[in-house]
């Protein structure tokens, strides 16, 4: 019977039951899976529109106030720090900007600044491949 109920309570808010630690018919991938999907389905949502709904109250006391939740799930940090990485090293995004992003003070190198790329990446015409004859 409670395991009747549990289902139905989960059900009814659209939580997995993974995030109530019943793992039954559950591995790790389908788990953080089911995590993901439940923050990103459930929690953003209503706390977008819980921001939306305070920041049109307060807006009546001083426009310039903005609410809005610090949105950093477990989850997400990996994530963030993965497309970090590769948008500095693709030469997307400074050091300094991602410094900025993450609240971080901005390193006082004239190099942090500028875009770097990652050596392995260079144009076909200058990594010196079109000098090799190839004979078939």
């Amino acid at each position: 019977m409670r395991m009747f109920t549990t289902q139905r309570i989960c059900a009814s808010y659209g939580v997995p039951k993974v995030v109530l630690n019943y793992t039954d018919g559950v591995n790790y991938s389908n788990a953080d899976m089911q995590y993901t999907k439940y923050i990103d389905n459930t929690i953003r949502p209503r706390e977008s529109k819980f921001a939306k709904m305070v920041t049109e109250l307060i807006s009546e006391i001083d426009e310039s106030i903005l609410f809005c939740f610090h949105d950093d799930h477990i989850n997400d940090l990996k994530e963030k720090t993965e497309v970090q990485i590769e948008q500095v090293k693709f030469g997307l995004k400074t050091l300094n900007e991602i410094r900025q992003e993450n609240g971080d003070e901005e390193y006082i190198e004239e190099e942090a600044s500028k875009p770097l790329i990652s050596r392995a990446l260079v144009p076909l015409d200058m990594s010196g491949l079109d000098d090799i004859v190839i004979n078939t």
